[in-house]
C-alpha cells in the first residue's frame, strides 16, 4: 500500500503508514522492512518531500536495517531534489564500502544530484567510472548528464554528447553541429560516452528544456526543426504526399580521444578534483574511491 500511495502521488498517507508501522512493536508483522523504508523514501521524495525522505534514510540506519541498491537510489534521489550532493556522494561511497553493488538507478540517481547542485563536471565523471566499472549508462543517465551540461552553460559538451548518442542513427541534427563551442572540447569526452545508447524521448527532451532553461531557444528552436523534419521524411512526409530528399545532415560529431587514456578513476578522486579542491579542507581526502 505504501508503494500504492507513492505512485499515486499521495504522499501524505504514504508517510502516515509508515509512521503508524514504525510505532508498532519491536517483532510484529507492521515492523518496517528495507522494502517499508525505499518506498517510504520513494512517495515522500514524489511528493517534494525531500527533507522528510532523508529523515527516513536516517530512520533506516537507526534501526539497523541493511540498505539495498534501490534504498540507496532512493537516497540519493531525495538528496538530487534537497541540493545536499554532497551528502549524495556520502551516500554512494557508504554503498561502496558496504559491498552494495552500484546500478545504473543508484548512479544515475547520482548524476541528477550533482547536476542539480551545478556539479556538471563531477556528474560526467561519475558516467565515466560507470563505463570503466560495467555500470551501463542508459538514456536516463544521459538525459540527466544533459540537464547537468544545459545547467552549467556547458553547451559543447551537450552537443558532442547529444551526437555520440546519435550515431548509427543518423548524425547530429546540423543545427546542433553548428554550434560554435562543440569545435574544440578541453578536455575531451570521455572514451565511449553516449556511444551505443541512441537518444529517446527523455533525452531529447532533457537537452531542448536546458536549452529553453538557459534562454538558448535559438538553438532549441533549430534543434527540434532539425528533428522534426527528420522523422516527416522518414516517414515519407505525411499522408498523400511523395517522399522527397531527407533533410541534410552532418556527420555526427566525435570529439578527438587521446590514445592510451587511462581507465576512468574514483568518483573520491573525481570529485575532489572538480568540486572539492580548495573547499572543506579536502572532504574526501583518504576516501578509497570507487575503484
Amino acid at each position: 500500500y505504501l508503494e500504492v500511495c507513492g505512485r499515486r502521488g499521495d504522499a501524505e498517507a504514504a508517510l502516515a503508514l509508515y509512521r503508524a508501522m514504525r510505532a508498532a512493536p519491536r517483532a510484529s508483522p507492521l515492523t518496517p522492512t528495507v522494502h517499508t523504508y525505499t518506498a517510504a523514501m520513494r512517495a515522500a521524495a514524489s511528493g517534494g518531500r525531500w527533507g522528510e525522505a532523508l529523515a527516513v534514510w536516517a530512520d533506516l540506519e537507526a534501526a539497523g536495517v541493511r540498505p539495498t541498491g534501490h534504498a540507496y537510489a532512493a537516497a540519493i534521489s531525495a538528496c538530487a531534489g534537497a541540493g545536499e550532493w554532497r551528502t549524495a556522494v556520502d551516500l554512494f561511497e557508504g554503498m561502496l564500502g558496504r559491498g552494495v553493488k552500484p546500478d545504473v538507478v543508484s548512479c544515475t540517481a547520482l548524476v541528477g544530484a550533482l547536476g542539480a547542485a551545478g556539479q556538471a563536471p563531477a556528474a560526467e565523471r561519475v558516467v565515466a567510472w560507470m563505463l570503466g566499472a560495467g555500470v551501463r549508462p542508459n538514456a536516463r543517465t544521459y538525459s540527466a548528464l544533459l540537464e547537468a551540461f544545459g545547467a552549467g552553460r556547458d553547451w559543447g559538451r551537450a552537443v558532442a554528447l547529444l551526437g555520440r548518442m546519435m550515431e548509427g542513427v543518423g548524425g547530429v541534427p546540423r543545427a546542433a553541429a553548428a554550434e560554435p563551442a562543440c569545435a574544440a572540447l578541453d578536455p575531451p569526452l570521455p572514451a565511449g560516452l553516449g556511444l551505443g545508447v541512441p537518444p529517446n524521448a527523455y533525452t531529447m527532451s532533457a537537452f531542448l528544456k536546458a536549452a529553453g532553461d538557459q534562454g538558448r531557444w535559438e538553438l532549441a528552436d533549430a534543434v527540434f526543426s532539425d528533428l522534426e523534419a527528420a522523422a516527416l521524411a522518414a516517414g515519407g512526409g505525411g499522408e498523400g504526399k511523395a517522399a522527397g530528399p531527407a533533410p541534410a545532415f552532418t556527420p555526427a560529431f566525435t570529439p578527438h580521444t587521446p590514445s592510451g587514456e587511462s581507465t576512468p578513476g574514483g568518483l573520491a578522486a573525481a570529485v575532489a578534483e572538480h568540486v572539492l579542491a580548495g573547499e572543506d579542507g579536502g572532504v574526501m581526502a583518504g576516501a578509497g574511491g570507487l575503484a
